[in-house]
């Protein structure tokens, strides 16, 4: 084949010297390079055996609510006694809204002797206060105190037997008459309830309180009232946090706290390591807080459970100390 150098144009004819469009003379074309070809068959590794997706194995959450089997009816301790995992409120350092961490409700069965502990649940606070302390407002109290009524229509609920909660949650001890407990980490609380047989309704509920290593709160701790024995699913809580001599007031739902009266300053509670004797009345719907004898705040019973028991509430890992937990008339 020859080739034109100016037009390129291409003749097959050998014999033809001469570009037949512009007379330059013929080249000899090179011949085509030779493609690369591929092999007809390609040969390629048999692939890997694979086996099928294993599911992921989830740690299995505690069973919710199971009822100690005492003599009679009896209820547990929660993330509290029903002690919140929660959360949650695990843990948050400053945002105002604590992330669900664990993402699992713990509750246990404990066998304790008496008839004076019920349900125990453990969950992971929600708490979406203000870590600053919320609500500022100052609350001094009444300037003198109510008077305190008769100890002999109160019904002392033992507390030396609520000692059995789940190490892996909390720890407890009972020593010099005061029921310590304490969440194993911090962004959890752990509540206790008593079994059906004290009634909060219509009642005064009586509990006395103290941070034993006056360590740092979020959450708080203190009481807990007008609880449906499976605790946790319907109750309030009175919590305080002595260190910065403020108090407030949750609900519980299942998986929830929510706040009735935000973190609230008040100089009657004593702080450091003293006991601070937290006190609720229930009068026809109508519920009156006291802190060591003083009137501080009060709420309409809109969310208590009918016929609810007492318990305690402790959270973020501080070691609390109760005792005199009493309801009476």
């Amino acid at each position: 084949m020859k080739i034109c150098p100016k037009c390129q144009k291409t003749y097959n004819d050998e014999n033809l010297n001469f570009c037949l469009d512009d007379g330059a003379v013929l080249s000899q074309a090179a011949a085509p390079p030779q493609e690369d070809k591929l092999p007809e068959t390609v040969m390629m590794s048999a692939p890997r055996p694979t086996s099928p997706n294993q599911p992921v194995s989830n740690p299995t959450p505690p069973t919710w609510g199971h009822q100690q089997q005492q003599p009679q009816q009896q209820s547990q301790p929660n993330w509290g006694t029903t002690p919140t995992y929660q959360t949650p409120q695990q843990a948050q350092p400053k945002s105002k809204t604590w992330i669900w961490v664990l993402g699992i409700l713990a509750a246990v069965v404990v066998v304790c002797g008496g008839g004076g502990i019920g349900l125990i649940a453990l969950m992971a606070s929600m708490d979406t206060t203000d870590p600053n302390g919320g609500n500022k407002t100052v609350v001094n109290g009444d300037d003198k105190k109510t008077p305190v009524p008769d100890k002999n229509k109160f019904d002392k609920i033992d507390l030396s037997s609520w000692t059995k909660t789940n190490p892996a949650y909390a720890n407890s001890e009972y020593k010099n008459g005061e029921f310590i407990m304490g969440t194993k980490e911090k962004g959890y609380y752990y509540v206790l309830v008593a079994t059906k047989d004290y009634k909060t309704d219509d009642s005064i509920t009586r509990l006395t309180v103290r941070n034993v290593e006056e360590k740092p709160t979020r959450l708080g701790y203190g009481l807990i009232f007008h609880s449906n024995p499976t605790p946790l699913t319907q109750d309030y809580g009175f919590l305080i946090d002595a260190d910065k001599q403020r108090y407030r007031v949750v609900k519980h739902t299942p998986g929830k706290e929510t706040d009735v009266i935000k973190w609230t300053k008040s100089t009657v509670i004593k702080n450091g390591t003293q006991k601070n004797v937290l006190e609720v009345r229930d009068i026809s719907g109508e519920i009156t807080f006291y802190i060591n004898g003083q009137k501080i705040d009060s709420i309409k019973n809109t969310d208590g459970y009918e016929g609810g028991v007492p318990g305690v509430y402790s959270g973020d890992a501080v070691p609390v100390g109760f005792s005199d937990l009493e309801v009476g008339k």
